[in-house]
């Protein structure tokens, strides 16, 4: 919100983008409880910020950059099912 009002301020006004990744859909996977849900947050927040400023000049977004292969992704998948990480790459699933 510090940077929003900023941009508020200046003429130029600017773009805020947010980035999504697992669980901004809904979809869940053990291990990514705490992950999955700032995601779900984070896109509401993301949504309701874009009605909000609307009028406003700023452009309020989001980027989606697909399936990225973290730490954390390949300790959930090598506790739970080591196959699965295939299955989410051959689909493009986000993270």
């Amino acid at each position: 919100m510090f940077a929003l009002a900023g941009m508020l301020e200046q003429p130029s006004r600017g773009a805020i983008y947010n980035m999504e990744g697992f669980g901004a859909d809904g979809a869940r996977q053990l291990g990514m409880a705490l992950y999955g849900s700032t995601k779900t947050a984070l896109r509401y927040f993301t949504r309701s910020l874009a009605d909000e400023t609307r009028d406003s000049g700023v452009i309020v977004g989001t980027t989606s950059p697909g399936i990225v292969v973290t730490e954390l992704l390949t300790s959930v998948y090598a506790n739970g099912d080591p196959g699965a990480l295939e299955v989410e790459k051959k689909n493009g699933s986000s993270t």
